[in-house]
């Protein structure tokens, strides 16, 4: 794993990947209490003095809908055929949302837009059940 990555076990028996990356168009983490903070996005972000995204790989339907709530996202969040599949959840400000996911031999890559997707569901995106770390990069 590359030194800007960490890796770390969730209480839901799944595991977070997360990776920082430097970039001018990063959308910024302003609310408080929205779920990156909660989940340690924000404690990061000051470390590291880099506005952040994070996708977390979800195990359960009930890690989902933890992270949904915890986002304050509207609705249900989209059907994930657990355990066969897991859902990668895209934790960041609102209108932000995953526009690709790449299988690659050591990682999953998912693409986001920091600005301008209006729709919940976008947050989410359910890939086969994996333990490759996930790398988060903005699309361009």
């Amino acid at each position: 794993m590359d030194k800007d990555t960490e890796e770390q076990d969730l209480p839901s028996g799944g595991r977070e990947f997360m990776t920082m990356q430097a970039t001018p168009a990063a959308p910024r983490l302003d609310r408080a209490n929205g779920v990156a903070s909660v989940r340690g996005a924000a404690r990061t972000k000051a470390k590291l003095g880099v506005p952040s995204v994070r996708a977390i790989a979800l195990k359960s339907a009930e890690a989902l809908a933890a992270a949904w709530a915890a986002a304050g996202l509207s609705g249900e969040p989209p059907a994930v055929a657990f355990p066969d599949e897991m859902a990668l959840f895209l934790a960041g400000p609102s209108g932000c949302g995953i526009v690709d996911v790449n299988i690659r031999k050591n990682t999953i890559q998912v693409l986001y837009k920091g600005e301008g997707v209006n729709e919940p569901s976008a947050r989410v995106r359910a890939v086969a059940a994996s333990t490759k770390p996930v790398v988060v990069k903005l699309a361009p």
